[in-house]
């Protein structure tokens, strides 16, 4: 199965060395299961403006699935790229909802679904995995 041409990318730039806290608080999104040792192992960005390049799958994955699709694009997750986009653009959830995962099964989610908020989630995968309406978040390697 070759790669999904379902491709949006952003160009936003990103403060180096931020709190993940002030990250998350600055975009205004209702916080959701915000598990903050987890934030706190959030990457810092190695540049100060990047391309993200948001792609959708559209099946279900696991977090190893995931991992291999990144591969297969070239991208690495860059949360706080992710994070500064809907910053800039809340409305962008509404035709992407989107998230990026890191380290041991980490993940950061924006979205509008539950309640019609629009709603951050930082936490780790119990197993759940990616269902496929999900857009993933990364920046050239």
């Amino acid at each position: 199965m070759g790669i999904s041409k379902k491709i949006v990318v952003r160009n936003v730039p990103v403060e180096r060395g931020r709190n993940p806290e002030k990250i998350i608080d600055d975009t205004g999104f209702n916080q959701r299961d915000i598990d903050y040792e987890v934030l706190h192992t959030m990457p810092d960005s190695e540049h100060n403006e990047v391309h993200v390049h948001f792609f959708k799958v559209g099946r279900r994955l696991t977090f190893d699935d995931l991992k291999k699709e990144y591969e297969l694009r070239g991208l690495v997750p860059n949360p706080r790229a992710q994070a500064a986009v809907n910053e800039r653009d809340p409305s962008f959830v509404d035709e992407h909802p989107n998230g990026s995962q890191w380290g041991d099964k980490c993940f950061l989610t924006f979205y509008r679904w539950i309640d019609d908020e629009l709603n951050v989630r930082c936490d780790r995968d119990n197993g759940g995995g990616w269902h496929e309406d999900w857009w993933f978040a990364g920046v050239r390697k």
